[in-house]
């Protein structure tokens, strides 16, 4: 659709799959109920400056992909999942700036997403500790890829997802070590649409050298992980 320019749908609680796929001349959108937003929503939607996602919790794979002109969005601070590439291409991904650790972060209120990771900040054999991931609530997909300068990761436990291939292309140097003691603490891993994958994928772990868990908790995050277990239970050791 070439002639759509906005539109305001303030009681629509999701945007389906492919909704404005191409709507080039889309400038603004007022979704004040939305929740979730469908793979592909606003893909290649180039005119699109600014969007409100402040009640958003769900966001699907390329959603918002190739909005060449989007320089502003307002995330919300209880985003449970990000599906792949939902924000590639987007002026307002590649304007974050890293930190003096090389984090990349999106601020959303109180909490904050990991995004993405700048390696010339630091040197090799990098350690993220957990207080340098304080408040993050979720991990962009591919945010620590191919990042051979790491070591180890500590996620803490405000950590509630964990996006798909995020650690992928580090199977040879990366240590990825969990806080949680509850099961209610331990992240989601995400397949590459923003679905729940714990029982049916590994995507968010791909990439993995070794996992560390609590002593004591293997059993707790077998029952919450059962497909990286029953195929990677290997990897995974409990530390005191």
């Amino acid at each position: 659709n070439n002639t759509l320019t906005s539109f305001s749908f303030p009681n629509v609680t999701e945007v389906g799959e492919y909704a404005f796929w191409g709507c080039v001349n889309l400038t603004s959108a007022y979704l004040s109920s939305a929740i979730k937003i469908g793979n592909s929503a606003f893909k290649g939607c180039t005119s699109l400056a600014q969007i409100d996602l402040n009640d958003v919790i769900k966001i699907g794979a390329s959603a918002f992909a190739h909005c060449t002109n989007l320089t502003h969005i307002d995330l919300g601070e209880n985003i449970e999942s990000l599906g792949s590439s939902a924000f590639y291409d987007t002026p307002w991904l590649s304007s974050l700036t890293s930190n003096e650790n090389g984090l990349i972060f999106a601020t959303a209120g109180n909490v904050k997403y990991l995004m993405g990771f700048d390696d010339s900040r630091v040197s090799s054999d990098f350690v993220i500790t957990s207080d340098m991931l304080t408040g993050v609530r979720g991990i962009y997909p591919t945010a620590l890829c191919y990042q051979s300068k790491i070591s180890k990761v500590t996620i803490p436990t405000s950590v509630k997802f964990i996006g798909y291939s995020a650690f992928i292309g580090n199977s040879n140097t990366l240590t990825v070590e969990y806080l949680a003691t509850t099961a209610q603490d331990i992240p989601i891993l995400l397949d590459q649409y923003g679905s729940n994958a714990n029982n049916s994928a590994d995507g968010a772990m791909d990439g993995v050298y070794a996992v560390k868990i609590p002593s004591g908790t293997r059993s707790l995050y077998a029952s919450v992980w059962t497909y990286f277990f029953e195929n990677y239970g290997n990897k995974v050791s409990e530390v005191s």
